[in-house]
């Protein structure tokens, strides 16, 4: 019984453990208020009703995000869509440029899916990422949100090339900073123009910190395989454990 009793225990360690992490939706309502305009500048406003959302279905085990973003009734078509790491209240550079839809999209929305690595999946976790759109009327930015855990959200995960940091590529090729890579060759021609609405206050070109890890990329995307593979070799090695105390008896 005592033996039984350690492997109990330590199946609920390891079962803890595989629980443990930053998989899971998370999104947030992009609103003028959360905008943080350089100086000098105002802050932006919207005449009428709007409505503008992000979200993102991040998984740990693949370091894969499958995002979403939809806008109406903003002063006009987004001239960048972004995903930023960076806290509340302040502006960085660390980014993803969201390939833009095609034609004039006033009221639109957009799938796409991005390269994370386990720093992103810690920053999301932690309210540490940020998605907004700029315009031409606000090109710093005119709505913005901080992403946060809902576990009522779900995303669909489209079958693309993941976006990279702005000045890195994820899939074969020469990185060119002054380029971001794109979810398909089909919108290559879009993503340039995504990084037309942002000034010196969000600068296009941005290089990955030492600290930012680069995972390689699994081709399902957003998926829990990893978790599962675990739990059945956890299930098996506690079986053998107690076949082999009964036998000792």
């Amino acid at each position: 019984m005592k033996a039984f009793a350690g492997i109990s225990g330590m199946l609920v360690l390891l079962f803890s453990s595989l629980n443990a992490s930053a998989s899971g939706t998370f999104d947030g309502n992009l609103v003028t208020e959360e905008v943080v305009p350089p100086d000098g500048q105002q802050q932006p406003t919207i005449a009428g009703a709007y409505d503008a959302a992000l979200a993102i279905a991040w998984d740990d085990a693949t370091n894969i995000g499958c995002g979403h973003f939809v806008w109406s009734g903003l002063s006009g078509k987004p001239t960048a869509l972004h995903v930023h790491i960076g806290a509340a209240g302040t502006n960085t550079t660390t980014r993803y440029s969201v390939p833009l839809p095609a034609g004039d999209a006033v009221d639109g929305e957009v799938f796409f899916r991005l390269q994370g690595s386990a720093a992103f999946g810690t920053a999301i976790e932690n309210r540490g990422v940020y998605g907004d759109i700029h315009t031409v009327k606000f090109a710093s930015g005119e709505v913005r949100a901080q992403l946060d855990l809902d576990t009522d959200n779900d995303v669909e995960c489209p079958d693309s090339v993941p976006i990279g940091l702005d000045g890195t590529v994820t899939d074969a090729g020469t990185p060119d900073a002054s380029t971001p890579s794109t979810s398909s060759s089909s919108t290559s021609s879009s993503s340039s123009s995504s990084s037309s609405g942002a000034d010196d206050n969000d600068p296009i070109r941005t290089v990955p910190d030492a600290g930012t890890d680069t995972a390689s990329t699994s081709a399902g995307g957003c998926n829990s395989s990893a978790g599962t593979a675990n739990l059945s070799a956890l299930l098996v090695v506690a079986l053998g454990l107690v076949a082999l105390k009964r036998k000792r008896r």
